[in-house]
């Protein structure tokens, strides 16, 4: 008995830990993000996504802690789903990775809010995801529509050989 305990207080510190590091990696995406304009894009706009997705991709997989609760407290909504659109449009390899990112993001009321906010925003979205989003804005309750797990479609493996030790949503292997 002591040994599943002391095991569980284990799963529990590594949890966390992987927990502050999702955290860390949307912190240091978001500040990231917020440095990037149109003009410098081209010069810095690619630094950022790597980080965000990262910790977005990470922040879904989470059972206990929703990706709404890890991203919240993110104040200039807008301007990530800027930026994300102006990855999209910059760099067509990333349209898909951008959607699934965007996929998470929006799950969120604050950042749904933000987008219903903004016309020209909403003119952005890629088209794969225009209807989605669509059906999204015109819905009063909570951004439900988007599907679950959507941040593995066209998202390169990540860690690849390495082993990992997030917790994904499905059935225990």
């Amino acid at each position: 008995q002591h040994k599943v305990l002391r095991g569980c207080l284990v799963c529990n510190m590594d949890t966390n830990r992987q927990l502050e590091e999702t955290r860390r990696l949307i912190q240091t995406g978001y500040e990231q993000i917020l440095q990037v304009t149109e003009a410098n894009f081209d010069r810095y706009g690619m630094d950022a996504f790597p980080h965000f997705r990262r910790g977005v991709v990470r922040a879904e997989g989470y059972r206990d802690v929703p990706s709404e609760d890890l991203l919240k407290d993110l104040d200039r909504k807008e301007d990530v789903i800027r930026y994300l659109l102006l990855v999209a449009e910059r760099k067509p390899g990333y349209v898909r990775q951008v959607e699934s990112v965007l996929k998470v993001v929006l799950r969120g009321h604050g950042w749904l809010d933000a987008l219903r906010d903004d016309k020209d925003i909403q003119m952005r979205i890629p088209e794969a995801m225009q209807a989605e989003v669509a059906d999204a804005l015109a819905s009063p309750a909570p951004a439900t529509a988007f599907s679950e797990c959507s941040t593995s479609i066209g998202a390169p493996q990540e860690n690849e050989g390495q082993e990992t030790s997030i917790v994904a949503p499905g059935p225990a292997q």
